[in-house]
């Protein structure tokens, strides 16, 4: 598990609107990193940099300079809930992030599966909250 954690600082900005990383996918950074900043722009969609050069530019001088916070727990908090948890909990399991789990609401009013059941790539979110890649 420990070579699936980043442990460098990592900057994840993200497009609210974008349809093809959803924001709901944030949940599960947790898991994969050690120290994490989330920036959610809520008005763009995949072409953030494109979009928005300056604020990211300052975002990175600020990582580089240690100036944002690298919570993980609380960096994902707001995009969390227990029905997204459940994706980032199916086999195999990403590892135990180490922040708490229990209080979140039951969902965030957006429903994870089903949200493009099947997706263009061929997965497709199951009702248990496992993930089905279609390979063929």
């Amino acid at each position: 598990e420990s070579n699936m954690v980043v442990s460098l600082p990592v900057l994840q900005v993200w497009g609210a609107e974008d349809p093809y990383l959803l924001p709901r996918q944030i949940c599960c950074l947790k898991s994969v990193t050690e120290n994490l900043h989330v920036k959610i722009f809520d008005d763009l969609g995949h072409w953030i940099i494109d979009l928005r050069p300056h604020e990211v530019a300052t975002l990175v001088a600020s990582l580089i300079n240690g100036e944002l916070g690298m919570d993980k727990c609380s960096a994902v908090e707001s995009q969390c809930a227990k029905d997204r948890q459940a994706v980032c909990d199916t086999e195999p399991a990403l590892p135990q992030s180490g922040c708490e789990v229990a209080n979140y609401p039951d969902t965030l009013g957006t429903a994870l599966v089903g949200a493009c059941t099947p997706c263009p790539d061929g997965t497709t979110f199951l009702p248990e909250g496992r993930i089905h890649a279609d390979d063929g």
